[in-house]
């Protein structure tokens, strides 16, 4: 049995409706300024670049531009 192949980096669309996923996935009823959205998608650009984890890259970034209404950011999702 030969070992499994690393999977191929993301790009271009393909990265685009992963990182969507994420977001919809980890900022479900959490509100998040309209001009941040492109950070948070920039975020989950860099870490593929980097080989790194995009959803805790993507999470990392929802957590620093979520805002707090009535007074408390409810967590994020992604569990490490």
């Amino acid at each position: 049995m030969s070992a499994a192949k690393p999977a191929k980096p993301l790009k271009g669309k393909k990265l685009d409706a992963e990182i969507s996923r994420l977001y919809g996935k980890n900022c479900a009823g959490r509100m998040v300024d309209i001009f941040d959205i492109s950070k948070i998608f920039a975020a989950g650009e860099r870490a593929a670049a980097a080989g790194e984890s995009i959803e805790a890259a993507v999470c990392a970034a929802i957590e620093t531009y979520a805002v707090a209404v009535g007074g408390a950011v409810p967590p994020c999702r992604f569990i490490t």
